[in-house]
């Protein structure tokens, strides 16, 4: 069922190098392999499925969280993103985000600025225990999504080991964290053969992002660490003695270092990309499309996982593109929850008019042979 579910999707770009297909077909099914062609015009949102479930969603108040999008406006303007990103129309480039000078009689307020708190209250939680004064800054509200991590149990621990969170945020609450297994028994149903590697304890843990980023956030303030959310960054300037960071509104915090967690999409990553390629953005050799979701209403004895699975061939024409999916158990959700995710990898020519919707699309489509 598709009632409180939460859809995320994400464009992840490769900024440089050839992207390796072979690297990452760890289970595939095969056969004689077929080409499908299809020939569709790219897809709106007017009246899509996917349009449908993100208004209902929408309108359920689900779809909260950084680190990726769950709104309808979200993923119009992912492709909107990527479309400039296919055919850059360039123009003046934007001022820049970091500059250095002179910062006058500013002092540092903190140690230490993050920018981005949905991963950076994890790196703070981990500076404030150290005796370090930190504070968080985050555009928006500093919470977790409600779709889990897929982790392995020691990345889990690191953030116990650096001081992010403390063992009874993991071990000592329900819900926060569910192990599944690695390993899927039974008929596949694909006509060919299964070429299958087993990787036990890989990636077989669920990690609930909303609840592990508001115990890094309780952990910071518990110690002394502030936090400043609804609050935009507007620039950095790099003094002798400090960095100033800007506000929105005209107010500015001074640090002794200031930390970018920012993600793909930071200002400050922007930059660096910009000043690496004589002032140009560089344009990726290649991207990774992801759409996904969490839902209720699937097998409660499914309790498999798998890393990198393609049940079909390539499609050929319209455009060309290989499809893999990750899936895994949400258990501290539900015994019949699962995190579905399906991706593909591409280039980034201009006439590639594959968009985030068209993959929406397609994932409602396949689903159901999938799972």
């Amino acid at each position: 069922m598709i009632s409180n579910a939460a859809l995320r999707f994400a464009l992840v770009f490769a900024a440089a190098g050839a992207l390796a297909p072979a690297s990452i077909h760890l289970a595939r099914r095969t056969g004689a392999l077929r080409s499908t062609a299809t020939a569709t015009a790219p897809t709106t949102t007017a009246t899509t499925r996917t349009a449908r479930i993100l208004e209902h969603l929408e309108a359920e108040g689900d779809g909260a969280g950084a680190g990726a999008s769950g709104t309808l406006r979200g993923i119009e303007g992912l492709d909107r993103a990527w479309a400039q990103l296919r055919r850059p129309t360039g123009g003046p480039a934007p001022a820049p985000f970091v500059t250095e000078g002179d910062v006058g009689a500013a002092a540092p307020e903190f140690d230490v600025v993050v920018l981005g708190g949905t991963l950076g209250v994890f790196a703070a939680a981990a500076f404030q225990k150290r005796g370090l004064k930190v504070c968080v800054v985050e555009r928006g509200p500093l919470v977790g999504r409600n779709q889990e991590w897929n982790l392995s149990l020691d990345e889990v621990y690191d953030l116990v080991e650096a001081g992010a969170l403390e063992p009874g945020d993991v071990d000592g609450a329900v819900g926060v964290r569910a192990g599944f297994n690695d390993r899927e028994v039974g008929p596949t149903g694909s006509g060919g053969a299964l070429q299958e590697v087993w990787l036990p304890s890989v990636l077989n843990v669920g990690v609930r992002p909303d609840v592990a980023v508001a115990r890094a956030r309780k952990n910071l303030e518990a110690r002394g660490g502030v936090v400043r959310e609804r609050t935009a960054c507007e620039g950095v300037r790099v003094g002798a003695g400090c960095a100033v960071v800007a506000l929105a509104g005209g107010e500015t915090i001074a640090a002794r270092l200031v930390v970018d967690a920012m993600g793909n999409a930071s200002p400050i990553a922007r930059q660096a990309r910009r000043e690496a390629n004589d002032g140009a953005d560089p344009k990726p050799s290649g991207i990774c499309c992801v759409v996904g979701t969490l839902m209720r209403g699937f097998d409660a004895d499914n309790s498999f996982g798998d890393l990198i699975y393609t049940n079909e061939d390539a499609r050929v024409g319209g455009p060309d593109r290989q499809y893999f999916w990750e899936a895994f158990p949400a258990m501290s959700v539900g015994a019949d929850a699962r995190t579905t995710y399906l991706f593909t990898y591409m280039d980034a020519d201009e006439l590639r008019e594959h968009t985030v919707l068209d993959q929406f699309e397609d994932y409602w489509d396949m689903l159901p042979a999938y799972q």
